[in-house]
């Protein structure tokens, strides 16, 4: 890993009660714009988020990019008059100022001034407003005002003056962060990782392109090809339309709710031009947007306004690309907008408008573990047509992988198999997970035509939560079937489209063989924050294949000095687990990159996968997704976690057992020390069902800490516990410091860190 970071310093250490709610107000990071930025140049991005006071550094993974603060912006609110009069007079001096560098005739200049000042908000000017004491709020369109041309400038009168009343309050991205990316000569042209911190800790990470393409930003109002006032002198008129683009080139915008944007470009006859948007692949998910992602459309138009070419989608990928030969010379219009009319701050868009021979941005390879590692160093042999009869069926020898695909509608591909009588059987097919538009569906029949075992689509899901290796698929449409063979003797295995779709990209690679016992693991989320000392809850997901059953090991790599993973197993049969780190006792001045390790046995050979970092992101209102990280950052904030370091007075598992309770003692390190007039209580954190806290058990010693649970078994009466591991908080309640001349303040609760993960199991 290769982090380039410009840290402001942080004058003063962190008090125990600044962090007292710091693991729920993390920074949370909704959407940069631009989200991209070409070799060789330096520009100002605008981070929409929350919780995102007192920034301090920018990260963002790879080589080549380095990144600094500018400036923290409050939630936006509505101007009042004085903030208005302000500036509009600022808007005023900087408009003259870049007519009179155009060298604008001063007729022309007078002429133009004098229709503003009839229209709209202008009239303010006119205006006797005492605006002493008052300032303008920052805002990222107000950042950089004296690099602004004359359209920039008209974009943000637009903006704070005409504001949309479709455009709703979203505090998730209210806050904002302006800072400033420079992107070197050498830095590869891929898709990075951006990450916000400040006091309390690592932000959720962001996609950041880098291109070699000349980029532009998008500036409203554009909602058509031309929208300037025909009262407005022509020259300046000409100069206030807008901008005509020369191929290649890559626009930055973002939609609004209602918003249409329409780019104008020149181009000559027999172009093949390939406009390509990135939305979808920039931001995933929309957590309450549906159907949960942003659906760009895009569309090509003639001078003239007919629509020429239009695109939705590009296969099963929801980013249109749009492939179309340019007629004749002329200026076409490239016209972007949301498939539902919908729009805020983080409908944000690329879209590369080229050549078809211009090579594409490198899409970020998939997660390079189960299902990509079975198909991606095979060269399997191909399926033989025809095979749409048993008869013609292609004769496959267990274990095999091939390669094929459905050409046309209603294909079918038939493979013969020879069977034993109680052996075990999989097949599973990767088409959707590749990239292939293939829904496909899987029947294993006998020699009679019977079917023994079928399945379409192969979901893997807890709850409302998603745990498909990819993170990023609505749709699984990869069919997975396992069986045991009844008899010896002839089986067939028929491969089809769901839907009776077929074509040349009705690709697939299939896998029969006996069961391979495997597993992938997940953790989340993919920035682990906590202060010095203190303890964070981190969940671990299995993805396990073909039957392997086992406890799963985990070991932490790359850790600093002191970090320490508590109770590192996922017991047999289960999912998941969850569990702590342990923070080390120096500040880290940086993320670290660190990285989980599992390790299964099966048939007395050792299984190992390494864990990729993950985030649980919500799609729309209720489904979830686990969405791959490039890295798993670890980052140590500089306060020092107030709760003492306990260790359990007696080793192994906390035996709970049904109508009886159990105590659980800890022993602290060193003193625990609070503040006069706190109290503090402890807290079961998502605790398995049926396990409580004793009321009135719990004891905080300077030098021990004790409590008891019990465990009620379910309405079933089912009263074997599976062993797994139970998160405590620690809860302070204080009285806020008064202020002078203000009532009493009411005490308030703040969680102030997590125990060491405690193992707990069923006695036997």
């Amino acid at each position: 890993m290769n982090i380039r970071c410009q840290m402001a310093v942080a004058g003063c250490f962190i008090l125990a009660t600044t962090w007292a709610s710091a693991q729920s107000r993390v920074p949370q990071i909704g959407y940069v714009f631009p989200a991209g930025a070409q070799q060789r140049t330096t520009i100002q991005a605008a981070v929409g988020g929350q919780f995102l006071n007192r920034p301090t550094g920018v990260y963002v993974s790879g080589k080549g990019v380095r990144a600094t603060i500018v400036e923290y912006c409050r939630p936006y609110r509505d101007l009042n008059q004085f903030q208005k009069r302000l500036l509009l007079e600022q808007l005023w001096d900087l408009q003259e100022t870049r007519l009179k560098r155009s060298h604008f005739q001063i007729s022309d200049i007078r002429a133009f001034q004098k229709t503003l000042r009839k229209r709209g908000p202008w009239k303010m000017l006119d205006r006797d407003i005492d605006t002493d004491g008052y300032s303008v709020p920052g805002h990222p369109l107000l950042m950089d005002l004296e690099s602004a041309d004359l359209r920039q400038l008209r974009h943000i009168q637009s903006f704070f003056f005409f504001p949309s009343a479709k455009l709703q309050d979203n505090r998730q991205l209210a806050e904002h962060v302006v800072i400033e990316i420079t992107v070197s000569r050498n830095a590869p042209r891929s898709t990075r990782e951006l990450r916000l911190v400040n006091a309390q800790g690592l932000s959720n990470p962001l996609r950041f392109q880098i291109d070699s393409l000349p980029e532009v930003r998008e500036t409203e109002p554009n909602d058509a090809p031309q929208r300037v006032p025909k009262e407005f002198p022509p020259a300046i008129a000409k100069a206030l339309t807008q901008e005509v683009h020369t191929l290649p080139f890559l626009v930055n915008g973002q939609v609004m709710p209602g918003d249409i944007d329409n780019l104008r470009f020149r181009a000559t006859k027999g172009q093949k031009l390939r406009a390509q948007v990135y939305a979808r692949a920039l931001i995933p998910y929309l957590a309450d947007a549906v159907p949960g992602w942003f659906q760009c459309v895009i569309a090509i138009h003639d001078e003239a306004g007919q629509e020429l070419a239009y695109a939705d989608d590009e296969g099963i990928d929801p980013d249109p690309i749009l492939h179309y030969t340019i007629p004749s010379n002329g200026v076409y219009t490239l016209v972007l907008r949301d498939a539902l009319y919908r729009g805020r701050h983080d409908f944000v868009y690329r879209v590369a408008v080229t050549e078809a021979s211009h090579p594409k941005l490198p899409r970020p390879p998939p997660p390079s573990d189960l299902g990509a590692r079975e198909t991606g160093t095979l060269q399997p042999p191909a399926e033989r047509e025809p095979n749409n009869r048993n008869a013609d069926a292609m004769r496959l020898r267990i274990p095999h992988v091939v390669h094929g695909t459905i050409a046309h509608p209603g294909d079918r591909d038939i493979f013969r198999l020879q069977g034993l009588k109680g052996r075990n059987v999989v097949a599973e097919t990767y088409a959707r997970r590749l990239g292939s538009p293939l829904d496909s569906l899987l029947r294993l029949s006998d020699a009679d035509g019977d079917v023994i075992a079928w399945n379409d689509d192969f979901v893997l899901k807890e709850k409302h939560l998603h745990v498909d290796l990819t993170g990023l698929t609505t749709h699984h449409a990869d069919a997975y079937l396992t069986a045991t063979f009844p008899e010896d003797g002839t089986y067939y295995l028929e491969l089809s489209d769901t839907q009776g779709h077929g074509s040349d990209a009705h690709s697939y690679h299939l896998r029969v063989s006996e069961p391979q016992p495997d597993f992938a693991l997940r953790v989340t989320p993919s920035a682990i924050c906590a202060p010095r000392g203190g303890n964070v809850p981190v969940m671990v997901h299995a993805l396990r294949q073909d039957g392997l059953d086992g406890p799963i090991t985990l070991r932490l790599f790359g850790d600093p000095p002191g970090t320490k993973l508590s109770s590192g197993t996922i017991p047999r049969g289960e999912t998941r687990a969850r569990l702590t780190l342990s923070m080390p006792a120096k500040a880290t001045e940086e993320p670290v990159a660190i990285r989980l390790q599992g390790t299964a046995m099966h048939a007395r050979t050792a299984v190992r996968r390494t864990a990729l970092p993950a985030d649980n992101v919500m799609q729309a209102f209720l489904w979830r997704h686990l969405v791959p990280a490039q890295e798993q950052l670890l980052y140590t904030t500089k306060g020092w976690n107030p709760i003492p370091s306990l260790i359990p007075v007696h080793n192994g598992p906390t035996e709970l057992e049904p109508g009886r309770s159990v105590p659980v003692v800890l022993r602290a390190e060193r003193p625990f020390k609070k503040k006069q007039g706190d109290t503090y209580t402890l807290k079961l954190d998502n605790p398995p069902a049926g396990v409580t806290l004793v009321p009135g058990a719990t004891r905080l010693q300077p030098r021990e800490w004790s409590f008891k649970l019990n465990y009620t078994p379910d309405a079933k009466g089912v009263a074997v516990l599976p062993p797994q591991n139970l998160i405590v908080a620690v809860i302070r309640e204080y009285t806020p410091r008064r202020r002078e001349g203000a009532p009493i303040p009411k005490r308030v609760k703040q969680r102030v860190g997590y125990l060491r993960a405690i193992p707990i199991e069923s006695a036997p």
